[in-house]
C-alpha cells in the first residue's frame, strides 16, 4: 500500500474482460480521481468499484509492486545472446504495446516452435495478424536444428572423380 495525498491506495492485480488488469483502490478523494485519470487507458469497473489501468511493467514498477518476468529465464538460457536480444527486444515491444504477459508469452514461443519446425516466416506473420513482417522476424530465431538442415547446392552435383 503506497499513502498519496495523505489517504491510503492499495493495488491489487486481477483481470477485467479478459485482460490482465492493477485495481487502484482508495476512499474516495477527488484530488486522487483527477490523479488516477491521468494515467494512461485508466478506467473505472462497476463490478469491481475500483479504478484499474492495465497490468503493464511500467505501472507495476510505479505502484511498488513485484515485476513479472514475460519470458521466464528457462526460456531465455536456450538462446544464443543474439537472439536472447532480439527475443527481449520483440518482449518489450509488446509491453509498450500492452498486450497482456499472457499474449507475450504465448506469441514468443508460438513463433519460435512454427519457425523451428520449417515454417515459412511470412506465415508465422500472418498467423500472428501482424501486419508488417518486422514484428514477426523480430523474434524467430535461427536454431541449431534450422542450420544443420541446409543443404548445400553442391551437395546434389553428381561429380565423378576421372
Amino acid at each position: 500500500m503506497v499513502l498519496q495525498n495523505n489517504k491510503q491506495v492499495s493495488y491489487s492485480l486481477g483481470t477485467h474482460k479478459g485482460q490482465a488488469v492493477i485495481y487502484i483502490r482508495f476512499e474516495y478523494d477527488r484530488a486522487l480521481i483527477e490523479e488516477t485519470k491521468k494515467l494512461t487507458g485508466a478506467r473505472w469497473s462497476q463490478s469491481q468499484k475500483a479504478c484499474y489501468v492495465l497490468d503493464t511493467a511500467s505501472y507495476r514498477k510505479m505502484f511498488g509492486l513485484e515485476s513479472q518476468a514475460a519470458v521466464s529465464d528457462a526460456v531465455l538460457s536456450g538462446k544464443g545472446s543474439v537472439n536472447q536480444l532480439a527475443l527481449t527486444a520483440f518482449v518489450s515491444t509488446l509491453q509498450l504495446k500492452a498486450y497482456s504477459p499472457n499474449t507475450i508469452r504465448t506469441e514468443a514461443q508460438l513463433a519460435t516452435h512454427l519457425h523451428e519446425a520449417g515454417t515459412d516466416p511470412k506465415l508465422i506473420q500472418e498467423l500472428l495478424g501482424h501486419n508488417d513482417i518486422k514484428p514477426t522476424l523480430r523474434y524467430i530465431h535461427v536454431s541449431n536444428r534450422t542450420l544443420e538442415n541446409i543443404k548445400s547446392p553442391f551437395d546434389n552435383l553428381n561429380l565423378k572423380n576421372e
